[in-house]
């Protein structure tokens, strides 16, 4: 029977957690976030094109540079000069809610969508939870089906 021992316990927890957090490979990119810097504030480039232009001109290779997810990171983290507010793209760009599916057919469809649509059946997944509020605007009517019913009709 094997005993408990604190310190090896301890150890195996320090040594786990020493690989659990994210690691940011920023210091081992300096050269690459200063070329970035100066391309950014000196030629007006987006990290878009700082990152795309960093390997076709070929000073650096792949594993050198910093993706553009990975440079927008670095941005909202603040680890090097260049600001969310010297970025206008990503200012002017909002996040836009995504329009559910059912909104666009009604748009589509319009004033004849209760026309066109007699019925919806779907199943109870959670991209159809608004169905009930089209059924409520729209003469239409709205069945759920429940798991394996069809295996029941055809017995």
């Amino acid at each position: 029977m094997a005993r408990y021992k604190a310190s090896a316990g301890q150890k195996a927890y320090e040594d786990n957690r020493k690989n659990s957090c994210r690691h940011y490979d920023f210091l081992s990119r300096s050269a690459f976030l200063e070329y970035v810097f100066k391309h950014f504030t000196e030629d007006g480039w987006s990290l878009d094109v700082c990152a795309g232009r960093a390997v076709l001109d070929g000073e650096f290779t792949r594993e050198q540079i910093a993706c553009t997810k990975t440079l927008y990171r670095y941005v909202d983290l603040g680890l090097f000069g260049i600001r969310n507010h010297n970025l206008p793209e990503k200012i002017k760009r909002k996040s836009r809610k995504h329009r559910s599916w059912i909104k666009q057919l009604q748009e589509a469809y319009s004033k004849h969508f209760g026309e066109v649509f007699k019925t919806i059946t779907t199943d109870n997944g959670s991209e159809f939870a608004d169905l009930s509020e089209l059924e409520k605007m729209a003469d239409t009517h709205v069945y759920y089906a429940h798991p394996c019913t069809s295996l029941h009709i055809l017995r």
